[in-house]
């Protein structure tokens, strides 16, 4: 059997929307110099052709995504994310953990909520849905202003945001 990237190319990609959390919902991404870090983290991932990111926002505690699945998995991909940001974290901003817990869980265990999208309305839901989140939050006027969002755009992003898949199916029952 070939390596899981050389697997995914014979399984249809899967676009997902994942949520996962910082254990304790400590708000570890309140501070911009952070989300800007996890955002030039994301971008690696993607120029590596990892995954194809379609939107994501770096709220405090938490944060969200919408992604098709690249040379790996989706899920291959935020866990290695995940992995990558815990060990970063504790390498420049040691500061952020009380001594006690300096050595410990960055986010909260298991896989956080996932969806599957097949729609190209639920694709629209949650791409709405992962902007709206600053703002309703009173973070920010505008999502494109949350340091930490996809809708400041792939410009300034430094790395490309990708469209919708074409096989999502609207059905009509």
């Amino acid at each position: 059997m070939g390596s899981h990237a050389t697997r995914c190319r014979h399984i249809r990609p899967q676009t997902l929307f994942v949520t996962f959390s910082c254990i304790g919902r400590e708000p570890l991404f309140i501070r911009e110099e952070i989300r800007e870090h996890l955002t030039r983290l994301l971008g690696t991932f993607v120029r590596a052709g990892d995954l194809e990111l379609h939107a994501f926002v770096f709220m405090p505690e938490h944060v969200h995504l919408m992604a098709t699945d690249g040379k790996l998995r989706v899920m291959r991909s935020v866990s290695s994310f995940k992995r990558r940001f815990a060990l970063d974290i504790r390498r420049h901003y040691p500061h952020l953990f009380p001594a006690h817990r300096r050595e410990g869980a960055v986010w909260l265990q298991g896989g956080g909520y996932i969806r599957h999208i097949w729609s190209g309305h639920e694709y629209g839901e949650k791409w709405n849905y992962i902007h709206a989140n600053p703002v309703r939050r009173g973070l920010v006027k505008h999502a494109r202003d949350w340091i930490g969002c996809s809708a400041v755009g792939s410009q300034a992003l430094g790395f490309p945001l990708a469209p919708p898949p074409a096989d999502l199916a609207d059905l009509v029952i």
